[in-house]
């Protein structure tokens, strides 16, 4: 079991690989939604900077998602970044990785490459905010049939993975079932 106690005053008691049995998404944009949504009891809370937030509003959502993090809750906190291969994820995460963030969720993963590089990206920024090595969960979200083609060695990649997602919207999109 890890405990880290955040800026936020939470004290972070997760096993190595913790059951999360409810999600709750709260588009990062909208202030109030993300204020009720960290008062609930959901397992964790995800802050969403990708699908929910309008690609003129992403930059200045960045901030807002910061702060939250260091705001009072109950849940684990996650931000769903966007995809590696944007333009937006590298500033996202730049922007998020800091105290109060249990975890990252990174949509349309489909290499462990991709996986591997985003992993060694966390490593150097959680060194640069003095956080505890490894502590930031990575989660992808397998979204399309190159990814769940290549889910063994995603899961294999040696990375800091202790959950994935099935993203099924995008994935029927993907394979053309929509």
């Amino acid at each position: 079991m890890s405990i880290a106690l955040h800026a936020s005053g939470v004290i972070n008691r997760r096993t190595a690989i913790q059951p999360l049995r409810s999600f709750l998404f709260a588009p990062g944009n909208h202030p109030r939604r993300v204020a009720n949504a960290l008062s609930l009891n959901a397992d964790a809370v995800i802050l969403d900077l990708e699908d929910a937030v309008a690609t003129a509003e992403k930059s200045a959502t960045r901030g807002a998602v910061a702060a939250a993090l260091a705001l009072p809750r109950r849940p684990l906190l996650y931000v769903r970044v966007n995809a590696a291969d944007t333009e937006f994820c590298y500033g996202d995460l730049i922007a998020v990785i800091r105290p109060g963030l249990d975890g990252i969720v990174l949509p349309k993963v489909e290499s462990a490459a991709a996986l591997a590089t985003i992993d060694w990206l966390l490593a150097q920024l959680e060194r640069e905010q003095g956080l505890v090595p490894r502590t930031i969960d990575l989660m992808p979200i397998i979204e399309t049939a190159r990814g769940l083609s290549n889910l063994d060695a995603i899961l294999a990649a040696g990375t800091r993975v202790g959950h994935v997602a099935f993203g099924a919207g995008d994935f029927t999109l993907d394979v053309n079932m929509a």
